[in-house]
């Protein structure tokens, strides 16, 4: 699952503790959340978007935002995408994106004109 809350978050200039504060949860808690290293009730997630003032739906990339974010990423970074396996390209967005690598958009990529492409 791919969120924005770590985005949002910051864009809130807020801390994972005062989230955490926010959602009366721990802030181990949101790292996991916002490292999708947790599976998690969707009442969390309710907690999290009041807190942060936001829709639900608004927590998650759409398949656009996501490919826009990785295809921004490869031509500023001037990655050659037909030298690097999918996997490099989606480590390296998670690290420099805070894209999670393991995302299932990640399953139906494709490299199209050294674009990244999330065919469905």
């Amino acid at each position: 699952m791919d969120l924005k809350i770590a985005r949002i978050r910051r864009e809130r200039g807020w801390t994972q503790t005062q989230l955490a504060a926010a959602c009366n949860t721990t802030q181990q808690q949101v790292v996991k959340i916002e490292k999708g290293m947790v599976d998690f009730q969707i009442s969390t997630l309710f907690r999290v978007a009041d807190a942060l003032g936001v829709e639900v739906s608004d927590l998650f990339y759409t398949r656009q935002e996501f490919e826009e974010k990785a295809n921004k990423l490869s031509f500023d970074k001037n990655w050659n995408l037909s030298e690097l396996t999918l996997m490099e390209i989606a480590e390296r967005c998670s690290i420099l994106l805070g894209i999670p690598a393991m995302h299932p958009f990640w399953e139906r990529a494709q490299i199209i004109d050294n674009k990244i492409r999330f065919l469905f």
